[in-house]
């Protein structure tokens, strides 16, 4: 049985990605992770992991992913937030060395994206 960690368990994206997961023929163990611990409460997955809000935007998210990853060792991580992609991508080769395959853009391509969506809402703002 494979392990599949799904990042932000809660929401709408990844309940979607989860009610596919445990409707497949072929068993997965799903691990959710999430900020939001009302979401980690009422999602559909087995293990749940909660990473607190104040992580998720300094160097102590990198050390609470990791240190998940170590406990749980999923063969693959599927991130579903925007934030925690651009985050996530900074250390993604240390994700890999802990034998976690990813489902995610390179940090450039998430950055050069993003990028690109704030310069669209700022010209739609000017008018």
């Amino acid at each position: 049985m494979e392990k599949i960690l799904i990042t932000e368990v809660g929401a709408s994206p990844a309940e979607n990605v989860i009610k596919s997961c445990n409707q497949s023929l072929v068993k997965e163990e799903i691990i959710g992770v999430s900020r939001n611990p009302i979401n980690l409460f009422t999602s559909r997955v087995q293990i749940k992991r909660h990473i607190p809000y104040e992580y998720a935007l300094d160097n102590e998210y990198k050390k609470a992913f990791l240190k998940i990853l170590e406990k749980v060792k999923p063969s693959l991580a599927v991130f579903m937030s925007d934030r925690e992609i651009l985050e996530a991508s900074k250390f993604r080769e240390e994700i890999t060395a802990t034998g976690t395959q990813l489902f995610m853009p390179r940090h450039e391509v998430k950055k050069s994206v993003q990028i690109n969506i704030n310069l669209i809402c700022f010209g739609k703002q000017r008018g």
